[in-house]
C-alpha cells in the first residue's frame, strides 16, 4: 500500500505518494514566493541626513548661535545642526574642522550672511526648511526667490547641494560658486518656472531632483551631462529636453497627473516613469524618440489594452500593473523582454499567442487577476522563464494553468486560487526543478 503525506496549509491540501517524491517538484510551505523587483533605478530620498559616523550632532537643541571655534577636530567629518534656530553663520565657523564632508543646517532661520564662509572639503550641504521669520531684505529667500548668484562665497569642491521645502518659486544656481556641483535637490518647493539655461555651465550636474512643485512647462537647453532627472509630482504639460543632450538616462514623471504620456526626445535614455498618472492610451509611436528604452513604469494608470511597443527593440522590463486591462489579445511587446508584470489587473482571457515572441523573457507576474485558466501552447515559445506568479487568480487545478513545457521555471505561485487541494498528478506536470510556493 502506498504511503501519502497530506499538509493542511491556508486551505491548501498538498498531497504527495512518499514513494514518489523523487520524481515531482518541491513544494515549499515554509518560505513566501518572492515578489519582482520593481527598483528599475536607485533614487535616494529626498530627505537627506549626513552620515553618523565621524561626526558631531547638535540637532534640536534650540542653537540660535556659536563660536567659530566650536568644534575643533582633524577626525570629525559630519556635523549636524538641524532643527535648531540658527540666523547666521560666522565666516570661519568651520575653519578648525579640517576633513569637513557633510553639513545639515536643515531647519533654522538662515540667512544669505551663512554663506560668506568656505570650506575647501566640504562636499554636501544640506538647507531644507529654512523657516524664514526675519526681515525679507537681509535674506537669501527674497520674493520667493532664491539667488545664490548674489553670494560672495564659492564651495569649490561642493558635490551635493539640497534646498527643498524651502517655498521658493523661483532659483538661480551659480556654477562659479559651485563648480563641482554634481547631484542638487530642488524638491517640494512652489517652483513654477525653470530658466532654460539655469544648468548651462553646470558641467559635473548629473542629478536633478524636482519633485513636489508647480511646474508645468519645462525647456531645458544645454545639460550636456545630466544623467538622471526627476519631476515627479509636477502638473508636467510640456516637457523640451535639449536635443544635443547625450547623457540623460533617466526621466520620473511619477503621479504628474498625465492624461496622456508626453511625447520625449532623448536618444539615450534608458529609464522610463510614468506611474501613477491618469492615462488610458498610450498611442503608437509616443516613445519612438527614445529608441534605447530599457526599462517603462506605468504602474498606476488606467491603461485598458497593453499598447504596441515593439519597436523599443531595447525594452527588458515592463511594468503594468493596476491598470484596467482585461484581456490580453495580440502580441505588442518587443522581443528583448527579461519582466513582464500585469499584476492587478482585471485580465480573465489570455490569447496563446500573446507571448509567442518573447524568447527571452525570464519573468512574468500574472498575480491579482481572474484568469481561470491558460490556452494550450500560449508557453509554448517562453525557454527562458524562470518565475511565473498566477496568485489570487480564479484556478481550481494546476494542470489548468499549461505549463508543463515551461522546461526553465523554477519557481511557480499559485497561492488564493480556486484549488482545494494539490495533488501529486497536478505536481508531475510541473517542471522537475520548479518549487511550487503556497504559502500567502
Amino acid at each position: 500500500m502506498a504511503n501519502y503525506v497530506k499538509v493542511s496549509l491556508i486551505g491548501i491540501h498538498i498531497v504527495i505518494l512518499l514513494h514518489l517524491v523523487y520524481t515531482i517538484p518541491q513544494v515549499s510551505i515554509v518560505r513566501k514566493c518572492r515578489q519582482i523587483d520593481y527598483t528599475i533605478y536607485f533614487k535616494q530620498s529626498t530627505v537627506l541626513n549626513c552620515p553618523e559616523e565621524e561626526a558631531v550632532n547638535l540637532a534640536g537643541l534650540n542653537l540660535s548661535t556659536f563660536q567659530v571655534n566650536f568644534v575643533r577636530s582633524s577626525i570629525i567629518e559630519n556635523i549636524s545642526l538641524d532643527r535648531n534656530n540658527i540666523q547666521v553663520i560666522p565666516n570661519d565657523a568651520f575653519k578648525y574642522v579640517l576633513r569637513l564632508k557633510c553639513l545639515n543646517l536643515s531647519k533654522n532661520k538662515i540667512s544669505y550672511e551663512w554663506l560668506t564662509f568656505e570650506h575647501p572639503s566640504l562636499k554636501t550641504l544640506i538647507l531644507d526648511h529654512q523657516m524664514n521669520d526675519f526681515h525679507a531684505s537681509n535674506n537669501i529667500l527674497t520674493n520667493n526667490i532664491w539667488d545664490l548668484s548674489k553670494i560672495s562665497s564659492n564651495f569649490p569642491n561642493l558635490e551635493i547641494l539640497s534646498i527643498s521645502r524651502n517655498e521658493m518659486t523661483s532659483v538661480k544656481i551659480p556654477a562659479e560658486s559651485f563648480p563641482r556641483l554634481s547631484i542638487l535637490y530642488l524638491s517640494d518647493n512652489n517652483i513654477k518656472h525653470i530658466d532654460p539655461f539655469i544648468f548651462q555651465d553646470h558641467l559635473e550636474l548629473k542629478i536633478v531632483h524636482l519633485e513636489g512643485n508647480n511646474i508645468e512647462t519645462l525647456n531645458l537647453k544645454d545639460i550636456w551631462n545630466l544623467e538622471e532627472l526627476y519631476l515627479d509630482r509636477n502638473p508636467i504639460q510640456n516637457l523640451v529636453i535639449d536635443s544635443f543632450n547625450q547623457s540623460l538616462k533617466v526621466l520620473s514623471l511619477s503621479d504628474c497627473f498625465l492624461k496622456q504620456p508626453i511625447y520625449i526626445s532623448s536618444p539615450l535614455l534608458i529609464t522610463l516613469d510614468m506611474s501613477r498618472n491618469q492615462i488610458s492610451d498610450i498611442y503608437y509611436d509616443v516613445f519612438k524618440s527614445i529608441p534605447l528604452l530599457e526599462n517603462l513604469n506605468l504602474m498606476y494608470n488606467n491603461i485598458m489594452f497593453v499598447p504596441d511597443l515593439k519597436y523599443l527593440k531595447h525594452l527588458k522590463r515592463l511594468f503594468l500593473d493596476n491598470n484596467n486591462i482585461s484581456m490580453l489579445q495580440r502580441n505588442f511587446m518587443p522581443d528583448s523582454l527579461k519582466t513582464l508584470s500585469l499584476k492587478r489587473n482585471q485580465i480573465d482571457e489570455i490569447d496563446k499567442a500573446t507571448f509567442a515572441n518573447l524568447e527571452l523573457l525570464e519573468e512574468l507576474d500574472l498575480s491579482f487577476n481572474k484568469l481561470e485558466s491558460l490556452p494550450i501552447d500560449w508557453q509554448v515559445n517562453l525557454k527562458m522563464l524562470r518565475y511565473l506568479n498566477l496568485i489570487s487568480n480564479r484556478f481550481t487545478m494546476i494542470s489548468d494553468m499549461e505549463i508543463s513545457r515551461l522546461t526553465s521555471l523554477k519557481e511557480l505561485c499559485v497561492v488564493n486560487n480556486f484549488m482545494g487541494s494539490i495533488d501529486l498528478n497536478s505536481l508531475q506536470i510541473v517542471p522537475q526543478e520548479c518549487t511550487v510556493y503556497v504559502l500567502n
